[in-house]
Protein backbone atom coordinates (compact mmCIF):
# COMPACT_ATOMS: atom_id res chain seq x y z
CA UNK A 1 0.00 0.00 0.00
CA UNK A 2 1.12 3.49 -0.98
CA UNK A 3 2.01 6.62 1.69
CA UNK A 4 -1.30 8.26 0.20
CA UNK A 5 -3.48 5.52 1.63
CA UNK A 6 -2.11 5.41 4.89
CA UNK A 7 -2.33 9.26 4.99
CA UNK A 8 -5.80 8.92 4.47
CA UNK A 9 -6.67 6.66 6.48
CA UNK A 10 -4.62 8.72 9.17
CA UNK A 11 -6.96 11.63 8.58
CA UNK A 12 -10.42 9.05 8.92
CA UNK A 13 -8.93 8.23 12.33
CA UNK A 14 -8.11 11.63 13.79
CA UNK A 15 -11.42 12.70 12.15
CA UNK A 16 -13.72 9.61 14.34
CA UNK A 17 -11.65 10.62 17.29
CA UNK A 18 -12.33 14.28 17.02
CA UNK A 19 -16.13 13.98 16.00
CA UNK A 20 -17.89 10.88 17.25
CA UNK A 21 -15.27 8.64 19.87
CA UNK A 22 -15.16 10.99 22.67
CA UNK A 23 -16.96 10.65 26.30
CA UNK A 24 -17.93 13.87 28.34
CA UNK A 25 -16.10 12.95 31.37
CA UNK A 26 -16.47 16.32 33.43
CA UNK A 27 -17.20 20.16 32.77
CA UNK A 28 -16.90 23.09 34.33
CA UNK A 29 -16.52 26.85 33.88
CA UNK A 30 -12.96 26.08 32.85
CA UNK A 31 -12.32 22.75 31.69
CA UNK A 32 -13.83 20.17 29.77
CA UNK A 33 -12.80 16.94 30.02
CA UNK A 34 -13.01 14.08 27.33
CA UNK A 35 -11.74 10.76 27.21
CA UNK A 36 -11.48 8.93 24.21
CA UNK A 37 -11.13 4.82 24.90
CA UNK A 38 -9.65 3.40 22.11
CA UNK A 39 -7.31 5.72 21.95
CA UNK A 40 -6.46 6.08 25.67
CA UNK A 41 -6.18 9.81 25.25
CA UNK A 42 -7.99 12.51 27.51
CA UNK A 43 -8.58 15.82 26.17
CA UNK A 44 -8.75 18.95 28.26
CA UNK A 45 -9.81 21.97 26.57
CA UNK A 46 -9.46 24.69 28.94
CA UNK A 47 -12.06 28.04 28.22
CA UNK A 48 -11.18 30.91 30.61
CA UNK A 49 -12.95 34.21 30.11
CA UNK A 50 -10.29 35.92 32.13
CA UNK A 51 -12.03 35.17 36.00
CA UNK A 52 -9.87 32.39 36.69
CA UNK A 53 -7.81 32.80 39.74
CA UNK A 54 -5.81 30.52 42.03
CA UNK A 55 -8.47 28.55 43.31
CA UNK A 56 -10.53 28.34 40.44
CA UNK A 57 -6.91 26.86 38.47
CA UNK A 58 -5.89 24.23 41.25
CA UNK A 59 -9.75 23.15 41.66
CA UNK A 60 -9.51 22.03 37.54
CA UNK A 61 -6.43 20.72 38.05
CA UNK A 62 -7.84 18.50 40.68
CA UNK A 63 -10.91 17.59 39.02
CA UNK A 64 -7.90 16.76 35.82
CA UNK A 65 -6.20 14.26 38.31
CA UNK A 66 -9.44 12.52 39.56
CA UNK A 67 -10.07 11.82 35.90
CA UNK A 68 -6.70 10.64 35.23
CA UNK A 69 -6.86 8.22 38.19
CA UNK A 70 -10.25 7.27 37.22
CA UNK A 71 -9.79 6.82 33.29
CA UNK A 72 -5.75 5.96 33.56
CA UNK A 73 -4.89 7.51 29.97
CA UNK A 74 -1.32 6.72 28.02
CA UNK A 75 -1.84 10.57 26.13
CA UNK A 76 -2.80 13.57 27.15
CA UNK A 77 -4.05 16.43 24.87
CA UNK A 78 -4.55 19.48 26.48
CA UNK A 79 -5.80 22.68 24.25
CA UNK A 80 -4.90 25.91 26.13
CA UNK A 81 -5.71 28.32 23.28
CA UNK A 82 -8.27 29.54 25.36
CA UNK A 83 -6.29 29.79 28.24
CA UNK A 84 -5.33 33.22 30.07
CA UNK A 85 -4.51 32.33 33.37
CA UNK A 86 -0.78 32.72 34.18
CA UNK A 87 0.39 30.25 36.51
CA UNK A 88 2.70 31.48 39.19
CA UNK A 89 5.91 29.65 40.41
CA UNK A 90 4.08 28.95 43.86
CA UNK A 91 1.29 27.43 41.96
CA UNK A 92 3.67 25.39 39.70
CA UNK A 93 5.05 24.32 42.87
CA UNK A 94 1.84 23.25 44.03
CA UNK A 95 1.38 21.35 40.63
CA UNK A 96 4.47 19.23 40.77
CA UNK A 97 4.02 18.60 44.26
CA UNK A 98 -0.11 17.96 44.55
CA UNK A 99 -0.64 16.70 40.37
CA UNK A 100 2.19 15.34 38.70
CA UNK A 101 3.82 13.02 41.84
CA UNK A 102 0.68 11.47 42.04
CA UNK A 103 1.17 7.62 41.40
CA UNK A 104 -1.51 7.11 39.28
CA UNK A 105 -0.73 9.95 36.96
CA UNK A 106 2.82 8.81 35.75
CA UNK A 107 1.26 6.74 33.51
CA UNK A 108 1.05 9.18 30.81
CA UNK A 109 3.60 8.68 27.91
CA UNK A 110 3.05 11.83 26.29
CA UNK A 111 1.63 15.36 26.46
CA UNK A 112 0.86 17.12 23.95
CA UNK A 113 -0.47 21.39 23.89
CA UNK A 114 -2.33 22.95 21.95
CA UNK A 115 -0.59 26.13 22.42
CA UNK A 116 -2.08 29.86 22.85
CA UNK A 117 -1.06 33.58 22.07
CA UNK A 118 -0.90 34.71 24.91
CA UNK A 119 2.89 34.70 25.62
CA UNK A 120 2.82 34.71 29.55
CA UNK A 121 -0.14 31.76 29.83
CA UNK A 122 2.00 29.69 27.05
CA UNK A 123 5.35 30.60 29.14
CA UNK A 124 3.70 29.52 32.43
CA UNK A 125 3.11 26.43 30.68
CA UNK A 126 6.08 25.52 29.36
CA UNK A 127 7.88 26.13 33.00
CA UNK A 128 5.30 23.73 34.79
CA UNK A 129 5.86 21.25 31.97
CA UNK A 130 10.07 21.20 32.78
CA UNK A 131 10.07 19.76 35.94
CA UNK A 132 10.79 16.11 35.95
CA UNK A 133 10.51 13.51 32.92
CA UNK A 134 7.28 15.14 31.77
CA UNK A 135 10.11 17.62 29.42
CA UNK A 136 11.18 15.45 27.68
CA UNK A 137 7.65 13.42 26.58
CA UNK A 138 5.96 17.11 26.20
CA UNK A 139 5.28 18.78 22.79
CA UNK A 140 3.94 21.84 21.64
CA UNK A 141 1.60 22.61 18.62
CA UNK A 142 -0.02 25.16 16.87
CA UNK A 143 -3.77 22.84 16.21
CA UNK A 144 -5.14 19.72 17.29
CA UNK A 145 -4.56 17.57 14.47
CA UNK A 146 -1.18 17.83 14.90
CA UNK A 147 -1.10 17.52 17.97
CA UNK A 148 -3.29 14.43 17.97
CA UNK A 149 -1.28 13.31 15.00
CA UNK A 150 2.29 13.16 17.16
CA UNK A 151 0.18 11.19 20.18
CA UNK A 152 -0.94 8.68 17.92
CA UNK A 153 2.72 7.93 16.01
Amino acid sequence: MNATFFLYLQRILLFNFMTYQKELVFQNKYITVYYQAQQRILEVTWTDDGTMNEESYKEAMLAILQTNNQYQPLYSLADTRQFLYSISPEVQTWINENIFTNSENRIIQKYAFVVPTNIFSLVSIQQTMEEGDREEKTKYFKSTEEALQWLLD
